[in-house]
């Protein structure tokens, strides 16, 4: 009895491990299948980004040309907005035009919070652009031939606005505190130094008066901002000394921000 029943465990045991692995092979192939199929599609799929790539690329490369003229649009288009509003502007000294009506009223009207122009455009968004605020930074090249540094060569400048400070009872006009670094060359030698600036901005006729010194300059200068600063060059007038009569030179000035 004891051996017959010692037969029935073993026949259990031997059936029971047989089946764990089944079980085990099972599950193998399942995993396997499983891996395979997911292969399969991330292969199916690097394949269609292979493609979308090539024709994205070759939709590129046949619009070059009229993607780098939509590019340069918008710029030609605020160039040749700023050139109309210069020689359309007949008014005096401190005056500025109305856009549409034509008519001048003085400078300080212009932005100010009330309609003086006919038109409106005096208080317009497009008249009133701000275009100053800390970080922006500006330069220009005194070409040579200037008498504002020594050895009358080239000279680069290089701004940055610091602090815009507003006034409380002319909205129109804000103070620009910053520095401006310069860089030329002297007999072979490169000099370079650093002066703190002091502007005033008028928004609505877009003149800057400048204020450039350090130990060793004192210059001063008139400037007319374009209404689109990236894309029209503004003009500096610059002077030496303690009033406007000794114009040692100029420049056109752009933003120089990246």
């Amino acid at each position: 009895m004891k051996v017959f029943t010692c037969f029935i465990l073993l026949y259990w045991a031997i059936i029971n491990v047989k089946g764990d692995d089944c079980d085990c092979k099972l599950n193998v192939g399942r995993q396997q299948s499983f891996y395979g199929s997911l292969s399969q599609r991330l292969e199916s799929e690097e394949k269609l980004l292979d493609s979308l790539e090539k024709r994205y690329k070759r939709l590129q490369d046949e619009n070059a040309l009229k993607l780098q003229r939509l590019s340069s649009s918008k710029s030609t288009a605020e160039g040749l907005a700023d050139t109309v509003h210069k020689l359309s502007d007949t008014c005096p000294e401190g005056y500025i035009r109305c856009l549409e009506s034509g008519e001048c009223i003085h400078a300080l009207w212009g932005c100010d919070g009330v309609i003086d122009c006919l038109d409106g455009s005096d208080e317009d968004p497009f008249t009133c652009i701000m275009p100053w605020q800390p970080g922006i930074r500006s330069q220009c090249i005194i070409p040579a031939g200037q008498t504002c540094f020594p050895g009358g060569g080239a000279v680069h400048l290089l701004g940055e606005v610091n602090r815009v400070v507003g006034s409380k009872w002319l909205p129109q006009i804000v103070r620009l505190e910053g520095v401006l670094q310069y860089f030329y060359n002297e007999t072979g030698i490169q000099k370079s130094g650093t002066m703190k600036t002091v502007s005033t901005y008028f928004t609505a006729s877009g003149k800057l008066d400048l204020k450039w010194n350090n130990d060793d300059y004192d210059f001063k200068g008139k400037a007319d901002v374009a209404y689109f600063m990236g894309s029209s060059r503004s003009y500096a007038h610059i002077y030496n000394g303690v009033g406007y009569d000794n114009l040692c030179g100029g420049c056109y000035f752009q933003p120089a921000n990246a």
